[in-house]
This record gives C-alpha cells, sequence and structure tokens, in this order.
C-alpha cells in the first residue's frame, strides 16, 4: 500500500515538474527579454503560499499540483504598458511562446544523456535462439542467448520497433551484420543472413499448422508441419548495456529526437482514426501509468519522465488553439500583416480551444476508466 502511494506521489511529482520546466522555460525567455511577467505559478487552484519580489512578479505555490503558468502582462489583451506581452516586438514573443516546449525537450535530453552514462542503455536483445524450420538439429544463427543488438548494417537500433524495420529492408539472400554487446564487450557479426525458423508458444513448444477445423495439417510424410517464421529467428527481449562517453552521448541526442518524431506519428494517427480514443489519456491516465512504471524500478521512472517532457515540448507546439503553437501561429500573422487578428477574436479562439482540450482530455480519462 505504501509503496503504491509513494508510486503516485512520485508520478504526480514528475507531471508537475516537467510542466513547472516548460513555464519556467516561458519566464525565463521573457525575463530576459524585458517582458513583464504578473505571476509564475506552480500548481493551479487556491494559494498555499506566494512571494512577490521586488520587480513586482508574484512567485505562488498553489493547492492543485497538475499544472502551473506564467502570466504575462497584456498577454491576452491590449496594454498600454510598453513591457506588456502583446506590445513587444513579433519576434521576441515568438522566442518566448518556442521557449517552453524547448525548455522542455533540453531538460529530457540532459535527463536521457544522464541515464544512458550512469545507468547504461537499453538495447533489444536475444531472449532465445530458435530453431531451424526444418526440425534437422537445432539453430544456426551465429547469435546468442543474451546478446544485445547494437545495430544492424551500421543503423543503431533505439525504439522497440526499429529491430523489425531494419530487418524489413534485408532481402532473402542479403548478408548483414549485426552488432552486438556479449558478456560487456562489443563486436559485430558479419555475414549474417536472414532464416527460417520455428515458432514457439509462451510456455516453448513448438506451433503446429492447423485447418480451420482446429486438425494439424500433415506433409506427405503424415508429419504435422510447424508454423514457421523469415528473419532474425529469436525471440526478442531487452537488456541494458554500456556504450563508450561519446557515443552514448550521441545516442540520447538521436534518441530524443526519435522520441518526438514517435510522438509525432502517434498523433498523426490519432488524426486520420488509425488509433482509437484507447490510445490515449488525460492527466489522470498519466499519472496512473506512471506510477505503475515508477513501481517497477527508478531507472524505468526516469525514462518516463524523459518521455513526459518530450511529449510535452512536442504537443504544446501542435497547432490547435490555446496552446503555444496556435498563438505561435497569430504572432506570425500579426508579424506578416503588419497588425494583429483582433484580440478579442484571439482571445475567443483560445478559449474555445482551451474548453475542448479540457473536455477531451476528461473524455480520455473517463473512457480508460471503463475499458
Amino acid at each position: 500500500m505504501l509503496q503504491t502511494i509513494l508510486s503516485f506521489l512520485a508520478a504526480i511529482l514528475a507531471l508537475l515538474f516537467m510542466i513547472t520546466v516548460h513555464e519556467f522555460g516561458h519566464y525565463l525567455a521573457g525575463k530576459k527579454l524585458g517582458f513583464s511577467i504578473e505571476e509564475f505559478a506552480v500548481g493551479f487552484g487556491p494559494k498555499l503560499f506566494s512571494r512577490r519580489r521586488k520587480s513586482g512578479e508574484l512567485f505562488s505555490l498553489r493547492l492543485i499540483p497538475l499544472g502551473g503558468y506564467c502570466a504575462f502582462a497584456g498577454e491576452d489583451a491590449d496594454a498600454e504598458d510598453p513591457r506588456a506581452f502583446n506590445n513587444q516586438k513579433p519576434w521576441k514573443r515568438l522566442i518566448v511562446q518556442f521557449a517552453g516546449a524547448f525548455t522542455n525537450f533540453v531538460v529530457s535530453l540532459l535527463l536521457v544523456i544522464l541515464l544512458f552514462l550512469l545507468g547504461g542503455i537499453y538495447f533489444p536483445s536475444v531472449g532465445q535462439v530458435l530453431p531451424d524450420a526444418d526440425l534437422s538439429g537445432g539453430a544456426t544463427s551465429d547469435l546468442r542467448e543474451g546478446d544485445l543488438l547494437v545495430e544492424i548494417n551500421g543503423n543503431f537500433l533505439y525504439l522497440n520497433g526499429d529491430l523489425a524495420t531494419q530487418l524489413s529492408r534485408i532481402g532473402e539472400d542479403e548478408p548483414f551484420s549485426v552488432r552486438i554487446i556479449r558478456d560487456g564487450r562489443s563486436m559485430t557479426l558479419e555475414g549474417l543472413t536472414k532464416r527460417a525458423y520455428v515458432t514457439l508458444d509462451e510456455e516453448g513448444e513448438i506451433v503446429w499448422q492447423t485447418d480451420e477445423n482446429g486438425d494439424f495439417v500433415l506433409d506427405e510424410n503424415g508429419e504435422k508441419i510447424p508454423v514457421t517464421g523469415f528473419g532474425l529467428g529469436i525471440l526478442q527481449s531487452s537488456g541494458i548495456g554500456r556504450l563508450g562517453f561519446f557515443e552514448s552521448i550521441g545516442r540520447a541526442f538521436i534518441y530524443a529526437f526519435r522520441l518526438g518524431w514517435a510522438i509525432l506519428g502517434v498523433l498523426g494517427q490519432l488524426i486520420t482514426g488509425a488509433l482509437g480514443l484507447s490510445a490515449v489519456g488525460g492527466p489522470v491516465t498519466t499519472i496512473a501509468m506512471t506510477a505503475e512504471i515508477a513501481r517497477t524500478g527508478f531507472r524505468n521512472f526516469m525514462e518516463i519522465v524523459c518521455l513526459l517532457g518530450v511529449n510535452l515540448a512536442v504537443f504544446n507546439l501542435l497547432p490547435i488553439p490555446a496552446l503555444d503553437g496556435s498563438r505561435m501561429i497569430f504572432t506570425t500573422i500579426e508579424w506578416i500583416r503588419g497588425k494583429p487578428v483582433k484580440r478579442s477574436v484571439e482571445a475567443a479562439i483560445h478559449t474555445v480551444g482551451l474548453l475542448a482540450l479540457f473536455a477531451f482530455v476528461i473524455v480520455a480519462d473517463v473512457y480508460q476508466f471503463f475499458v
């Protein structure tokens, strides 16, 4: 019970941390560029604690730890103060609007670098080498159980689907190389080719072909025919290995960008309908998922914190009303036209967008509860 409570607290703090990082990015950029800032809040709802600086900025800690904001003077309306948000030059406003997502990404990247350097890197690994399909004497692969798969034909494996993607680009009889880590040592296996292998079930037993009636399919000799696959011939698992200092840092950069690209891909699938509502969730679902992962260990928890940061960076740059991406579009339009869209119209669009966004995440959370 205590572990569950601590896991949920850690998840809430992780989400609050990344939201605070996002808002601090806006604050820092606005401060450096001379914007008038009214309040920097951690959380939202009633104030628990507040302190006003000599410059007039209010720093507050609020009751509900699921958000935060950096409130600029004159952000949603015209104001006489020359330091007000909408009185600043468009290029300055674009920097401030972009700074939140940028800071999220930078902090996530730094966390990934630390994870890779101190805790090692997750790689796909060989859980089991599967027997050859002819059943004549076992597997012929040069891979061994426990090998960590680093790259194929010089292409690094970063995300879970990368192994299948790289293998799909290789012809049936085309030789390829696999860089592995075996017993802590990096080595490259050359001249491998795809092979036919037997499919095993969860108990490690051979899966035999059956017909529509559930009867075994037999060959001309009356022997059962196994279900076979064609490829590397392994049951894929995962494991942690280490690379050199500079290679780990380089891999961290690409990994962070790949995460962002993968998140964009998921969002694209949601828009096109390729993924349903069951694939998304609001803050409650996010906290529950993060808490569940936190119970599996600190390393996995830090991985999900990095993912939260990249996710916030990508999501906030989408051209959805009320998000930074939409605000940047209005600022760009003003820069091109030489005059802004009517402030009341822009404010109404952002308000409707914010309400729609709240409604969507609530529906997503409720849907997750019932599926």
